[in-house]
């Protein structure tokens, strides 16, 4: 019994030994952190009022040069500083949890308002770094609503089941099977129902910074929104 437990006790270790290592996030001495810099995805430096939320990152370099990012969504960890490295703080609205700029979705609010970003670094909290963006009514956009939906398809029918093959023997060759027969075609989808009535309304308004605007309000049977 003695050597069995010994054999599975040296097979388990093995198999712990060979499993692939999990990412690991960058481990920083706070102290030889010399620079902190920020900056939204691609390098962008204007948001939608009312499109999609900026993606904002950091980098730290250390006394050694070494630059080091902070993670993003949809990457890997390994090698990178997690969100929770920094604390961040805004002239308007807020950064969450994955480092995305959360703005009030208010398009007259945002005319003028440049909005400030500042992180620090939570171990050190002496190192400090900032980033403006802007306005932009430049990225349009879709409104709309749908209609019900249609019914649903028939199924096609089985096909008829193919016949087995004979086993051969010492005296006779096997036989082949024959085919099965085609399934039958399935029926169509109804239609699907007309979509709800929108009502827009638009108007014009002449702004200092942007020039000529065009405010839109959409009112659909789901809510209305108010887009410049």
């Amino acid at each position: 019994m003695r050597v069995v437990l010994l054999t599975f006790a040296a097979a388990l270790v093995a198999g712990v030994a060979g499993c692939p290592r999990p990412p690991q996030p960058a481990h920083v001495d706070p102290s030889q952190v010399t620079q902190l810099e920020i900056h939204a995805a691609g390098g962008a430096t204007r948001y939608c009022p009312q499109g999609d939320a900026l993606q904002l990152g950091g980098t730290v370099t250390t006394s050694d040069g070494k630059v080091i990012e902070s993670w993003a969504p949809g990457a890997s960890i390994e090698g990178r500083l997690p969100m929770t490295s920094f604390e961040w703080t805004t002239s308007w609205g807020s950064v969450d949890g994955d480092g995305r700029l959360r703005l009030p979705r208010d398009p007259i609010a945002a005319l003028d308002r440049d909005v400030t970003i500042q992180a620090r670094l939570v171990d050190r909290p002496d190192l400090v770094a900032e980033l403006t963006v802007a306005p932009s009514y430049a990225c349009g956009g879709t409104v709309g609503d749908s209609g019900v939906s249609g019914d649903s398809g028939w199924y096609g029918q089985d096909g008829a089941r193919g016949q087995d093959g004979q086993s051969g023997t010492d005296d006779r060759a096997p036989t082949d099977g024959q085919d099965g027969g085609d399934g039958g075609g399935g029926g169509d989808a109804g239609d699907g129902g007309p979509g709800p009535s929108i009502d827009v309304a638009l108007t014009r308004i002449e702004t200092p910074r942007h020039g000529t605007l065009v405010a839109v309000r959409v009112v659909t049977a789901s809510g209305d929104g108010f887009y410049l």
